[in-house]
């Protein structure tokens, strides 16, 4: 027989260890109950105010409290499993110990409430907000939490494995030890989020936003994140093992002591990164972007660096066997004392390198650009540098047993104290002020060295050299501008989110942005996405010949990218402004919106042109 309470008026009621099974319970008012052990399965809550009340160690199996008003209700040991609670309010709850396996929670709000230890395997919280909620060391195994709001969430040492986090906002959150693997994070916004200690093995993280977040000694092995933003994130001694994060960027991320062996990394911006002491054994950088990183100590044994830019990045004493290196870019990079043993870096850009005491043992340097690098004290038995360009280089004191020197380019190079008996000189070219002994000149002469007098020296050798220096200058520069307007969208990008944000948290009859900034926003972004990927492939298709016959173009573009970054300031200026006016409407339709600039449109079509 069905009990049918509807629109009863339940307040301040004593209910405790009733046995109530399929009752009729609608609308009902029941402010400051006590269903203490109540048992209520299969009954029907619906629309119903249940404020205060109190459930403790309730029966609420397969109960319908879809609508409900659970504000400030304790849950505490109550059993809802099975129960269908979309779009209940259950703020400022507590719920510890509480069981939701299998329950329906979309669309539902549990802000504030304290859910620890709770069991919410395979349950549905689809759209839910769960703003500043705790949920420590609660299991939500194989639960649906595509869309929910988790912003400044506990969930330290949660049990989240293979939960759907798509499209989630995590921002603030703490998952500090948690269990993350094989969960779905895809286009999840995670900025600033604590993931300390957390297990994220075989997560997916595609386009997800890890923007300042926490990682130290998170495991991320085989982890998807294609796309992601990683700049600024703390991950010292993380595990990457594995991991998939081409395309990511990762400029000015802390990765000191971190696992990133075996990792896929191709065309990575990892510019101004801390690599201090990683681990890249096997790690795929084929034309990363590392300009500025620190990867002292660092081990990159048997690495793929094919076409990577590591101009200025410190290499001191790192492990770098085998690596590849062929065509990147190293100038003015410090690889002083770096074991270099087998390492290949055929025709790789190498100006001003510093190799003091490195061991180059059996390495491939044919075809490198060395001009003013110093190799002070280096170790180059059975080194490759057959028509390597070595002009005002240093390589006093270094060793040469059985080093190949075919067709070099050793012109003005410093060249003290240097054994040349066993090393191959057929072809090499010496001049300048060596200071090479007779003896060492005949004998170099004799096994087929050349040697330029000051005409050839000064019109050949000079304006080749002067023609490096430009490129490099050049290209730093290039590198440079590029980075600007990278790192200015992201801030034009990040002001915009934050008005955004600010926009949806205001109330219901406040002045929301307009409908038409917003399309014009995400024209203009489509615009600069554009010209950012165009800028990056003009960049990547720079080598040297083809950078010293295209100086003008080179000039041209670098204009058009400064047109770009300057339309891109007024932007972050504008969207700056509406931020700091909090209650004011925004001047969507005024003169001074940039968006309404027909003139500001074009220049961005011409930049990008």
């Amino acid at each position: 027989m069905h009990i049918a309470l509807d629109r009863a008026n339940l307040g301040g009621a004593t209910l405790c260890e009733a046995k109530m099974r399929d009752v009729y319970l609608e609308n009902v008012e029941a402010h400051g109950a006590n269903f203490r052990g109540v048992d209520l399965t299969s009954s029907y809550l619906r629309n119903s105010k249940f404020t205060a009340a109190k459930f403790e160690g309730a029966i609420l199996l397969n109960v319908d409290l879809s609508k409900a008003d659970l504000f400030r209700v304790n849950l505490d040991d109550a059993m809802l499993d099975g129960s269908n609670l979309t779009q209940a309010k259950i703020r400022n709850a507590t719920a510890n110990r509480v069981s939701l396996v299998l329950a329906n929670l979309e669309g539902s709000d549990i802000t504030c409430t304290r859910m620890k230890d709770a069991s919410l395997m395979q349950a549905s919280l689809e759209g839910a907000k769960l703003v500043r909620i705790n949920l420590s060391n609660s299991n939500l195994t194989g639960a649906n939490l595509s869309e929910v709001d988790l912003t400044e969430a506990k969930l330290h040492s949660a049990n989240l494995r293979d939960v759907s986090l798509v499209n989630s906002f995590l921002d603030g959150a703490n998952f500090q030890n948690a269990d993350l693997s094989n969960a779905d994070l895809t286009e999840a916004r995670m900025l600033g989020t604590f993931l300390s200690g957390a297990r994220l093995n075989n997560a997916t993280l595609i386009r997800a936003k890890l923007r300042r977040s926490q990682m130290r000694r998170a495991n991320l092995s085989y982890a998807k994140l294609n796309g992601a933003e990683m700049w600024e994130t703390f991950c010292r001694f993380a595990i990457l093992h594995g991991a998939d994060l081409r395309g990511v960027s990762l400029d000015g991320a802390d990765f000191e002591g971190a696992d990133l062996s075996e990792s896929k990394l191709q065309q990575v911006n990892m510019q101004r990164t801390n690599l201090m002491a990683a681990n890249l054994t096997k790690a795929d950088l084929r034309k990363a972007n590392l300009v500025g990183a620190d990867l002292s100590d660092a081990n990159l044994k048997d690495t793929k660096l094919q076409r990577a830019k590591l101009g200025g990045a410190k290499l001191l004493a790192a492990n770098l066997e085998n690596s590849c290196f062929d065509r990147a870019c190293l100038n003015r990079a410090d690889l002083s004392d770096a074991n270099l043993k087998g390492a290949s870096f055929i025709k790789a850009e190498m100006n001003r390198v510093n190799l003091d005491g490195a061991t180059l043992t059996n390495a491939n340097l044919s075809g490198a650009i060395l001009y003013g690098s110093t190799m002070l004290g280096a170790y180059c038995d059975e080194a490759n540098f057959s028509g390597a360009k070595l002009a005002r280089a240093y390589l006093s004191y270094a060793r040469l047993t059985g080093a190949n020197f075919q067709d070099t380019d050793l012109v003005s190079s410093e060249l003290v104290h240097l054994d040349w008996e066993k090393t191959a000189v057929k072809g090499t070219m010496f001049g300048g002020l060596q200071r090479l002994t007779k003896t060492e000149k005949i004998d170099l002469k004799d096994r087929g060295a050349v040697f330029l007098d000051a005409s050839e020296y000064t019109d050949s050798m000079t304006t080749e050299y002067e023609q490096a220096c430009q490129h490099r200058a050049a290209r730093e520069d290039f590198d440079e501008r590029l980075n600007n307007l990278e790192n200015t969208y992201r801030r034009s990008n990040d002001a915009f989110e934050r008005y955004q944000i600010y926009q949806s948290n205001r109330d219901d009859n406040g002045a929301l942005l307009d409908e038409k900034a917003i399309v014009a926003w995400q024209t203009v972004k489509t615009s600069q996405r554009e010209s950012l990927r165009q800028a990056r492939e003009y960049g990547d298709s720079l080598d040297y010949d083809r950078f010293a016959q295209n100086v003008d173009e080179f000039a041209e573009k670098l204009r058009g990218i400064h047109r770009i970054i300057e339309q891109l300031s007024e932007y972050r200026k504008y969207y700056e402004q509406l931020w700091s006016s909090a209650n004011t409407t925004p001047p969507i339709e005024s003169s001074d919106n940039p968006i309404n600039s027909e003139a500001s449109q074009s220049e961005i079509a011409e930049s990008i042109g």
